[in-house]
């Protein structure tokens, strides 16, 4: 649970008001507007919400209009990434769409923060500066915004964006977040987008591998990429997305199959890690760092190690080979 707080803290913390409509007639599938009622509605809405195609929402047609695409990556299995103009931070502009399942019970915006309805969701805009205060725009080596939009259904969808100082980043934002939500109307599955990177991570259940060894996962603790659950009297949490290769640097303390797990402890940390590579590299990942190239992983905590290598090796059996 904590880590799936974690993530829609991330995606809440950059989150206020404006956005445009489309003029489109129409709509939204009533589906992503209405609330979860049930754990079979929430788990149908997982289901769905895996297989639409990330950067299908970022239309190469709209990019366009504020330069010259330079590349266009996943970051994560339902993110993605589009980097225009340059490559140097003060030069760039960038727009990143993402979207998560909230857990039941969070908020999709901070109290206080101003909403407006755009498509049937209400969508929040924050420059940084409002969090940052004013004073700081002459230390800033880019602007950025966030603009999010919180479905009924618990769906976060947020268009994050960067681009050189003295030109305001929300209105951009905000353009972008109505092409992507005109295109969620469409629901693109998977493929529908030629930049986004087909994976063995696709449409995954990240909860298959504790039904393997005989667990029933409440729909409460089941998010997009990620799982909690109890086994051998154990907390374990399992997620699935990608990692820098040097991340995973040296031998694999076991493999199964061809697929290499790493324990990868902290100094002082009750808990016990383990990263497994499941996949080759991303073909469309962000220019190869220092890190090396993105690769498709699972990561699996717990505190006892014997439990958290056999959902390791569960997960690994699951995996189709590279």
């Amino acid at each position: 649970m904590l880590r799936r707080l974690v993530a829609s803290c991330l995606l809440l913390g950059c989150l206020t008001a404006c956005g445009t409509g489309t003029g489109d007639d129409r709509n939204i599938d009533d589906f992503w507007l209405a609330e979860s009622a049930t754990d079979a509605d929430r788990l149908e809405l997982l289901r769905r919400a895996r297989q639409i195609d990330p950067c299908a929402l970022l239309p190469r047609d709209k990019l366009a209009d504020y330069g010259t695409v330079l590349r266009v990556f996943n970051n994560a299995p339902s993110s993605c990434t589009a980097t225009l103009n340059s490559d140097e931070l003060s030069e760039r502009t960038q727009f990143r769409v993402s979207f998560l399942v909230r857990d039941p019970g969070v908020p999709s915006h901070e109290p206080g923060v101003p909403t407006r309805m755009v498509d049937g969701v209400e969508v929040t805009t924050v420059r940084e500066l409002d969090q940052l205060g004013e004073d700081y725009e002459d230390q800033l080596l880019e602007r950025s915004c966030a603009v999010t939009a919180g479905f009924g259904s618990q769906l976060l969808l947020q268009i994050q964006n960067s681009n050189p100082v003295g030109t305001e980043p929300c209105p951009a934002g905000e353009q972008m977040m109505a092409a992507a939500l005109e295109a969620w109307k469409d629901e693109p599955p998977l493929g529908s987008s030629p930049d986004t990177a087909r994976t063995v991570i696709d449409g995954v259940d990240p909860c298959a591998p504790a039904a393997a060894l005989g667990v029933a996962v409440p729909a409460d603790r089941q998010s997009m990429w990620s799982c909690e659950f109890d086994y051998r009297g154990d907390q374990i949490s399992l997620d699935y997305g990608y990692l820098a290769e040097k991340q995973t640097a040296g031998p694999p303390t076991f493999t199964v199959g061809a697929h290499e797990a790493y324990r990868v402890d902290e100094p002082g940390d009750d808990f016990v890690h383990y990263w497994g590579r499941i996949g080759p590299p991303i073909e469309n990942a962000d220019k190869v760092s220092y890190m090396g190239p993105a690769l498709p992983t699972i990561t699996v905590m717990g505190k006892d190690p014997a439990t958290v290598e056999d959902v390791v090796r569960r997960a690994f059996s699951l995996t189709p080979a590279p």
